[in-house]
């Protein structure tokens, strides 16, 4: 999920901002298959932002590829499926104690008239 995490989030929100309405997201159900000239291009080209910039369209064979290596760093340290799983085992903390009530000297008080 790492184009989610560098610019997807920004690039839909401004999109929000500019359209004046919410887009539903759900990244973990997308997959990465896109090709030139597919559906996705399409609506692109259609939406006005002209021919999408060969450096961060990568076809599907090339993503998968890196995305394999990724998912195999990521495994390396206990990060599963691209991010959607891990096996980190976070500590509990320890419960908290009541802490133990010391009793108070009585005080004597003070009673002060006021004139009138």
């Amino acid at each position: 999920m790492t184009h989610a995490i560098l610019a997807q989030h920004n690039l839909i929100w401004h999109m929000q901002i500019r359209q004046g309405a919410l887009l539903p997201h759900m990244t973990d159900l997308e997959q990465f298959g896109w090709e030139p000239a597919d559906y996705t291009e399409q609506c692109y080209r259609t939406a006005g932002w002209g021919a999408p910039d060969a450096r961060y369209w990568i076809g599907t064979t090339e993503a998968k590829r890196r995305l394999a290596i990724l998912d195999a760093d990521y495994s390396a340290i206990g990060i599963h499926d691209l991010g959607r799983r891990h096996n980190f085992d976070f500590p509990q903390p320890a419960a908290a104690q009541p802490a133990a009530v010391q009793p108070v000297a009585a005080q004597p008080v003070a009673v002060h008239s006021v004139a009138a």
